[in-house]
């Protein structure tokens, strides 16, 4: 996959809408899950890094997981986080996203959930853990609005993630 490719697919994410549900119960556009797979990005940690932060944005969770589960870096240890956050496995995101630790673009999620008012920011930086608490509360309550309100903040989430996974295998700011 061209560096174009991928900025294209990552576009053509961004735009849907709605956004992705916090909860997918399958990939929300089988063609576009196809597409990522079909055009390989390489065989490298970063090229699977991006391959997995597309399916998952694309809400193919078993897809992003199967690659995830094998990237032992923080980038895979986010998407594997975020992954059973969509799955609504709550707990076991909160482990992988302790594994994370700081990642080089919680500064972008921070910024970008700050501009649509949701500030989950924890000394400074983005906060996985109070994301996570956030989305298990309005997904449990059926609470339609703040639902809608934490579907953008995790489009923010994943752009800034896929962004990272796209600088990562290509080199620099691949969305900007």
């Amino acid at each position: 996959m061209s560096m174009e490719e991928a900025r294209g697919l990552a576009a053509a994410l961004a735009e849907r809408n709605p956004p992705l549900g916090l909860s997918p119960k399958g990939a929300s556009h089988a063609p576009t899950s196809e597409a990522i797979h079909r055009v390989a990005a390489g065989d490298g940690a970063e090229a699977i890094a991006l391959r997995s932060a597309l399916l998952l944005w694309n809400g193919d969770l078993d897809g992003s997981h199967e690659l995830s589960q094998e990237l032992h870096t923080p980038t895979g240890s986010l998407l594997h986080g975020i992954m059973h956050r969509m799955e609504g496995d709550y707990w076991n995101a909160e482990y992988w996203f302790r594994r994370v630790g700081s990642h080089p673009c919680y500064a972008d999620i921070a910024r970008e959930a700050a501009a649509d008012g949701r500030p989950f920011v924890r000394n400074g930086t983005w906060d996985p853990f109070a994301f996570n608490r956030a989305v298990e509360r309005a997904v449990r309550q059926g609470d339609a609005a703040e639902i809608a309100a934490l579907e953008r903040v995790q489009r923010a989430e994943l752009t800034a993630v896929a962004a990272d996974c796209i600088g990562q295998r290509y080199g620099g700011r691949a969305l900007d």
